[in-house]
């Protein structure tokens, strides 16, 4: 069995924030106005919406999480305790509790979220089929560096259900290089590979 590996994540504090050492003072969550998060919220803040997070687990008592997380798989407490803090990262970039004077933004503002821990590659498509069978709208894997096995099928199994699957490809130039585990061949590049193979985009 593998451990899943990381993906990059950004250390923005703050959507109304300026960085000073930004060109130009930019937005410490820039990201947010590029994607056209502002523009999304007009149409919809996310409300009634789930994404499940299978990821290193969370903050459960985080004060921009607590009001927002709906499920833990194993029960919220010591089952999805977060000891990297990337899964906590991912969820408020997800779902944090927004326009409440606090931490970060969302693009997600109002949505509630449903938390799976995982380590290995195996854990890996258990938690996807959980996340739909629960229903989940999206279900969030910043995780990698897996081997299709048991990946693939669950992915098509939540896009049956309903789920809109969304994975972090590898930190690595397209074509992937050949550095593992860094840079991870293609027959380890689950589930991102499972999501959108590459070069298909």
């Amino acid at each position: 069995d593998r451990r899943v590996d990381l993906r990059y994540v950004p250390t923005d504090p703050g959507f109304n924030l300026a960085d000073s050492n930004a060109p130009n003072n930019d937005f410490m969550q820039w990201n947010l106005r590029h994607s056209g998060g502002p523009a999304a919220w007009d149409v919809s803040k996310g409300a009634g919406a789930e994404v499940a997070v299978i990821d290193t687990g969370a903050n459960v008592s985080h004060p921009d999480l607590s009001n927002r997380i709906v499920d833990c798989a194993g029960g919220c407490g010591g089952a999805v305790t977060d000891s990297v803090g990337h899964g906590t990262h991912v969820a408020g970039l997800s779902c944090a509790d927004s326009d409440n004077a606090y931490g970060i933004a969302s693009l997600g503002f109002d949505c509630n979220l449903s938390i799976d821990r995982v380590v290995f590659c195996s854990e890996v498509g258990p938690a996807l089929v959980r996340a739909a069978n629960r229903g989940s709208d999206a279900i969030n894997l910043s995780v990698g560096s897996c081997p299709a096995t048991g990946i693939v099928g669950a992915v098509v199994y939540a896009w049956a259900a309903g789920s809109v699957p969304v994975a972090a490809a590898a930190n690595c130039p397209v074509p992937n290089g050949s550095d593992p585990p860094r840079c991870p061949s293609l027959a380890n590049n689950y589930p991102a590979q499972a999501v959108q193979a590459e070069g298909t985009g």
